[in-house]
């Protein structure tokens, strides 16, 4: 359980024992046992803190996207110097090679046929970068240093090739679809989620950091600059949460965050449910930003968490209970749903209770229940609870679930629209 991070700073002459040791902390505090070094190489104290902290970290070599050829003589010189500057290292468990190479175009330029093609070939067909470089590096690794997990490239599908880590972008980027499309996905190429290193959507940061580089008047916004500058992919933002309609700058910070807290939550249940059959494990996208930016990161770049932070801390609980629901899609009022419990701890709790709760739009009790389990330490999901209500009326419902125990408690809350 995890996530991705940026480098700690722009610069890393700038970086500094008090942040990196405040990020590792935030990253604890939400039940992170991992994080990805995205597609660099960090300042040595994020290694010695890792270390000193017991966060495990999957190093990436500094490759995104597609590379000349020419490349090639260089990066494998480079490879060998990275492994031996943090061969040493406990936290680094994982070298990975390459962070996805195939074609990509910026999101702002036009969606053309030919793109579509160029990006189609070189995820499932061919791509020299991935197919002759990034072989050529992983044998240069494994090599260099035998003793660790070496990925040859980050974010290669299990379809018509033997596939590496997911990256999962349902409710995000348009090619994969709406997020209730991961479910599918899930069912018919479960290889895909045996490890997933990447899924997110943008947030704007939190309002007092927002404040100092935008206006509260979000029709003077100068969205060229900030799509340039600040990372924003407005079209996509627009597509999912409609910022057009959001008059001031409050309004865009509650919506996306809310939708960036409920994306991350979908996907972190339905990993959880898979949970070693296939699941191994997550990272969400992204962290913390280095700089102001409207980005995937649950945390600003003030180090201020956003409410995303806290709602993918109660998901990422060691000891966890949750639906299986799409906040998004309309259900009938014959409404089936089931309460599933995990334990990713190693300890066992003998007795586990979860209330189950139901209201309609008015607060009503709809339905009210204690289911009660037993939780082997590391456990796999167990469906502990099957519901089958018939709702009076449309509107949206609220399920509730807290779970009890040891003395801890954990609150968890669905909502599920009725047509």
């Amino acid at each position: 359980r995890g996530s991705n991070i940026p480098p700690i700073e722009p610069f890393l002459s700038e970086v500094n024992y008090k942040k990196v040791k405040e990020i590792l902390i935030l990253a604890r505090d939400a039940h992170m046992n991992m994080l990805r070094v995205h597609a660099h190489v960090d300042n040595p104290i994020l290694y010695e803190l890792a270390d000193e902290m017991g966060i495990l970290l999957w190093q990436d070599f500094p490759l995104q996207w597609l590379y000349d050829r020419s490349v090639l003589p260089r990066a494998k010189k480079q490879v060998i110097d990275m492994i031996t500057l943090l061969f040493a290292h406990p936290s680094v468990v994982t070298w990975s090679m390459h962070n996805e190479p195939i074609y990509v175009v910026d999101t702002k330029t036009e969606d053309t046929f030919f793109n579509k093609i160029r990006l189609l070939f070189s995820s499932f067909i061919w791509s020299w970068n991935r197919d002759v470089m990034d072989k050529k590096l992983a044998s240069i690794a494994e090599k260099a240093d035998n003793t660790r997990f070496i990925n040859p490239s980050s974010g290669t599908f299990d379809l018509f090739r033997k596939g590496t880590d997911g990256h999962l972008y349902f409710g995000w980027y348009p090619v994969f679809g709406k997020l209730g499309k991961l479910d599918m996905f899930m069912r018919i190429f479960p290889a895909n989620i045996r490890f997933v290193t990447e899924f997110g959507a943008q947030s704007f940061p939190n309002y007092e950091t927002s404040k100092k580089y935008l206006p509260d008047d979000s029709f003077e916004i100068d969205w060229q600059f900030v799509e340039t500058h600040y990372l924003a992919q407005r079209d996509l933002l627009n597509r999912w949460v409609n910022i057009n309609e959001c008059e001031v700058l409050k309004d865009m910070i509650e919506r996306t965050q809310s939708y960036q807290a409920e994306l991350n939550r979908y996907y972190v249940d339905r990993l959880r449910a898979h949970k070693y059959r296939p699941c191994g494990g997550f990272l969400n996208f992204m962290l913390f930003d280095s700089h102001f930016a409207i980005s995937w990161s649950v945390i600003d770049n003030e180090l201020i968490p956003k409410s995303s932070y806290f709602a993918l801390k109660n998901a990422l609980n060691p000891v966890y209970a949750f639906t299986l629901v799409n906040p998004l899609k309309r259900y009938s009022r014959n409404f089936e749903f089931f309460i599933y419990t995990v334990n990713d701890s190693s300890k066992a709790y003998p007795r586990v209770g979860i209330e189950v709760k139901v209201e309609d739009e008015k607060k009503r009790i709809v339905m009210k229940d204690v289911l009660y389990t037993a939780l082997e330490p590391d456990s796999p999901v167990k469906c502990i609870g099957r519901y089958s209500l018939k709702f009076r009326q449309s509107g949206i419902h609220t399920i509730s679930l807290r779970l009890k125990y040891a003395n801890e408690v954990l609150d968890n809350c669905y909502t599920v629209k009725i047509r």
